[in-house]
């Protein structure tokens, strides 16, 4: 039968390559393994040392459109990596305040707990703990009723 047993790797295509690998080395910690630059592109492939998570990123040159991303197109809609724990979440928080990066109070999702926010292309990016990794009753006490924000 045939199978899949993982995913391999995420591309994004980004409108400025040297920014990409700055913002993607600092705010979210991944390393570069290589990069290439032939036919008209440039490419870097990073590197999660926690995770093994492979990431891609490519500037398509004198091809690309130039326009910021949105999920609202056909394509992707966002990225989102997970995280062990509800506590992983609020140091990521404590981050990006760091970084300057905006993002999201930690949400309560169905399914378990969310930081949503958007890499320096425009895309909609999220650190995410599984609902068996996070306490619900101390991450979301009942006095704290909707902690969305417009994002």
């Amino acid at each position: 039968m045939l199978g899949i047993s993982g995913i391999a790797h995420v591309s994004l295509t980004v409108t400025d390559l040297t920014r990409s690998i700055a913002w993607y080395r600092e705010v979210m910690g991944f390393e570069e393994i290589w990069s290439l630059e032939r036919h008209g592109y440039k490419k870097a492939i990073l590197g999660d040392p926690a995770s093994g998570i492979i990431f891609s990123l490519t500037e398509h040159g004198e091809r690309s459109s130039g326009d910021a991303f949105s999920e609202f197109r056909t394509g992707l809609d966002h990225v989102s990596f997970a995280v062990p724990s509800f506590r992983e979440l609020e140091l990521w928080k404590a981050r990006f305040a760091d970084y300057g990066v905006p993002h999201t109070d930690i949400l309560k999702t169905k399914t378990g707990a969310v930081i949503v926010f958007r890499d320096p292309d425009n895309v909609q990016v999220e650190m995410y703990a599984p609902a068996d990794d996070v306490d619900w009753a101390f991450a979301f006490p009942p006095a704290n009723s909707d902690n969305r924000k417009n994002f």
